[in-house]
């Protein structure tokens, strides 16, 4: 590819040796395009050029990086994106979990851009890591929107079904301003499976301070019937970098135990503070249940996806069936096995 105004939009062009946007060339669309198996870079935006968007293509296998933005080599992201270059340098996103929940993969990370702006990330699942762990994108996944805060940062955290995703794929994503400039390609991450919980805690020095409300909540037409679960961490070993939460039921007559969830990804409140909404209907067998307690626990992993320790089993949260016999027991359960 030249200079000029490039508006590629063909369904899956196979383009054999890569695509090159340079000098003034401004406000190009690339998109829909297959670039794989180049020795050289797959994309590579340069010079002056602006406002180049590159979106939903299939770059893979190629010899340098998928995706290279001003300068032929990965660029470190800077506070506010302050920067200027080809596509203003935009900065890339950071991910820092893709963990496969059922039928679900639930991806998390950050933008870190300039301060009150929308961004569109698009994700992508790769068979393998690029070399330079930066990449590439050879399945499009879904695209988000994401707005910074004051101070240029913006949570990312999404499920995606639609895309058929393994453990032995990579995720990464890049990020896209207003104006379409496009990033380079992010870091890539492993697809990890979420674990099964375990009674026992492992808490690692960690102190978990949980949170419900409401305490008691509903299925079958009733309310509430979603419940808020948060918890606070303190004295984590070292960064956290994301929390699951498991959840089950057990009868509050019988002692009988339903299935345990798949991890639940909770959303990240501030440093060490996550919370998640969970709907009556999603706890795993909860139609065979007239009066139940919940059960949860929470499992916190760093940056290298490694599990650092988890709560106490917690049980003080009550679930109904609406218009069951609403008995409500004197004791409540504590740890469990």
């Amino acid at each position: 590819m030249g200079t000029g105004s490039l508006r590629l939009r063909s369904w899956f062009p196979i383009i054999p040796d890569g695509g090159l946007i340079r000098g003034e060339a401004d406000d190009n669309t690339m998109k829909f395009s297959t670039v794989a198996f180049n020795g050289g870079f797959g994309v590579w935006v340069m010079g002056v050029a602006a406002g180049n968007l590159v979106s939903q293509n299939k770059i893979h296998d190629n010899g340098v990086l998928g995706l290279a933005i001003d300068e032929p080599k990965v660029i470190p992201n800077d506070v506010l994106d302050g920067d200027s270059g080809a596509n203003n340098r935009q900065n890339y996103p950071v991910l820092t979990s893709a963990v496969i929940q059922g039928s679900d993969t639930v991806i998390q990370g950050s933008l870190g851009s300039a301060a009150g702006t929308a961004y569109t990330v698009e994700l992508y699942a790769n068979d393998a890591c690029d070399p330079s762990g930066y990449g590439e994108g050879q399945r499009f996944i879904k695209a988000v929107s994401v707005t910074t805060d004051v101070n240029g940062l913006a949570a990312i955290n999404t499920t995606s079904s639609s895309v058929a995703i393994s453990t032995s794929m990579f995720i990464t994503a890049t990020a896209t301003d207003p104006n379409g400039n496009t990033s380079g390609f992010s870091q890539c991450i492993p697809v990890t499976q979420a674990p099964t919980p375990t009674p026992a805690p492992t808490s690692g020095g960690m102190q978990f301070k949980p949170s419900v409300y409401p305490s008691e909540l509903f299925y079958g037409g009733c309310t509430p019937d979603r419940a808020d679960i948060s918890v606070e961490v303190l004295n984590p070993p070292e960064e956290i970098s994301y929390l699951l939460l498991f959840v089950r039921l057990v009868d509050q007559k019988t002692g009988a135990a339903g299935p345990w969830s798949e991890g639940l990804s909770m959303s990240i409140l501030g440093k060490n503070k996550f919370l998640f909404s969970l709907l009556a209907t999603k706890v795993p067998d909860y139609d065979k249940f007239d009066n139940a307690w919940l059960q949860y626990q929470f499992v916190a992993y760093n940056k290298s996806q490694k599990e650092i320790g988890r709560s106490d089993v917690y049980g003080d949260v009550a679930l109904r069936k609406c218009g069951g016999a609403g008995i409500t027991p004197t004791k409540k359960p504590g740890m469990t096995g």
